[in-house]
C-alpha cells in the first residue's frame, strides 16, 4: 500500500533494512551502524526481548508496530487524533456501531488480499482471545464484514473506538496467521513495509 510514512515509520526504516535482532548479546551486534558486518545487514539490540513469540495479542505487538511489519486499521497522530491507516475513512451509525471502509489494494505477506471479512477475522480473534489484549480488558467488541464495509459493534458507546484500533494489539494480519488452537503468528502474515520472516523465541527475529 502507498501511504505517506510518519516519522516513526521512517525511524523504524533506518534500522530495519534487513534483520532485526533482540538482546545486546547477539551475534553481530556490536557491529550495529558501523556497517561491513559479514552479511552487511544492520543489526538493531532491543532493551526487552519478545516475550509471547510476538503474539499481537499481548505487549509484544508494540514491537511490531515499531518495526513496521504489521499495521493497524487507524492510526494516530501527535496529539492522539484518528488518522486512515488500513481504514480509509469511518463514521458512527449510531451510539453502539460503527462503520469502517477497508482500503483496497492491500496486499499481505503472505500474498492474500486484505478484505473486510479478514479485517473483522481478526479483531474477532482478538476479541475471543483469552486473555484478551489489554486494549479490550472490560470492553465487548464484535466485528463483522457488510459486504466492503467492516461494521464495529460494542457493548456500551464508545466515542474512542476509532483510537482504540490503533492499539498495535489490534493488527490485522492475514488468515493464514491464526491456528487451529487460538495461537497467531505475524510472520509472513502482516501489511507493513517490512516482513517478518523468524522469530527466533526471546532471542531475536527477522
Amino acid at each position: 500500500m502507498i501511504r505517506t510514512p510518519r516519522p516513526s515509520h521512517l525511524a523504524a526504516a533506518a534500522v530495519l533494512l534487513a534483520s532485526v535482532t533482540a538482546c545486546g548479546g547477539a551475534p553481530g551486534a556490536q557491529d550495529a551502524g558501523g556497517g561491513g558486518g559479514a552479511d552487511d545487514r544492520i543489526r538493531l539490540a532491543m532493551l526487552q526481548p519478545p516475550r509471547s513469540g510476538l503474539s499481537p495479542l499481548s505487549d509484544d505487538a508494540f514491537k511490531l508496530s515499531r518495526w513496521s511489519t504489521a499495521e493497524t486499521l487507524v492510526t494516530l497522530d501527535d496529539e492522539g487524533g484518528a488518522l486512515p491507516g488500513l481504514a480509509t475513512s469511518w463514521e458512527q451509525a449510531d451510539d453502539l456501531t460503527w462503520r469502517f471502509a477497508v482500503r483496497d489494494g492491500v496486499t499481505f505477506h503472505d500474498g492474500t488480499e486484505l478484505t473486510a471479512e479478514q479485517a473483522a477475522a481478526s479483531l474477532t480473534a482478538a476479541a475471543e482471545a483469552s486473555p484478551p489484549p489489554r486494549i479490550l480488558d472490560g470492553v465487548t467488541l464484535t466485528a463483522e464484514a457488510d459486504g466492503d464495509t467492516l461494521v464495529v459493534t460494542t457493548g456500551e458507546p464508545d466515542p474512542l473506538v476509532p483510537q482504540r484500533l490503533s492499539s498495535p494489539q489490534l493488527a490485522v494480519l492475514a488468515a493464514s496467521a491464526y491456528a487451529p488452537d487460538g495461537t497467531v503468528s505475524p510472520v509472513g502474515t502482516g501489511t507493513g513495509p517490512y516482513e517478518l520472516t523468524e522469530v527466533a523465541g526471546t532471542a531475536g527475529a527477522t
